[in-house]
């Protein structure tokens, strides 16, 4: 965490969770079966990917006051990632994209984000992320 140890790479973007199905091939305009939810956005799997690594990484971002939100705020827990600056902002859900896997290798993507926590970035703390190294911005973040 940034207050044990000097903060090395800040992430900002999309938190997301992913609900795939179970099956390949089957389009998301058919009834079928989903698992998930998975914490996910390329970001958040980014900073989470650094941090397991065992280098102290921080997020900026935004989920809701639900159980998705949870659920990535969890995985930030477990791995390590300083979650202070993930804001939880009233009336807004924690984005969400549903995903399928074709058998020629493509994926075709649902995404539900610019209306959701994932589209409310908060405020930047100048300060916290000027003590990084690095700065992690994916491009869909700043789309939104």
């Amino acid at each position: 965490m940034a207050s044990e140890a000097k903060l090395e790479v800040v992430s900002l973007g999309e938190l997301i969770v992913e609900v795939m199905r179970v099956g390949v091939d089957q389009p998301l305009d058919r009834a079928a079966e989903f698992v998930g939810p998975f914490p996910s956005g390329a970001p958040a799997i980014f900073a989470d990917q650094v941090a397991r690594l065992g280098h102290c990484t921080g997020f900026i971002g935004a989920v809701g006051k639900d159980d998705f939100g949870k659920c990535i705020l969890d995985r930030f827990a477990a791995d390590g990632v300083d979650a202070r600056y993930v804001a939880q902002p009233e009336g807004y859900a924690t984005g969400v994209a549903f995903v399928t896997y074709f058998s020629d290798g493509s994926r075709k993507f649902l995404y539900h984000i610019a209306t959701a926590a994932a589209g409310q970035m908060p405020e930047i703390d100048a300060e916290y992320v000027g003590q990084a190294k690095f700065l992690h911005i994916c491009g869909s973040s700043l789309s939104v």
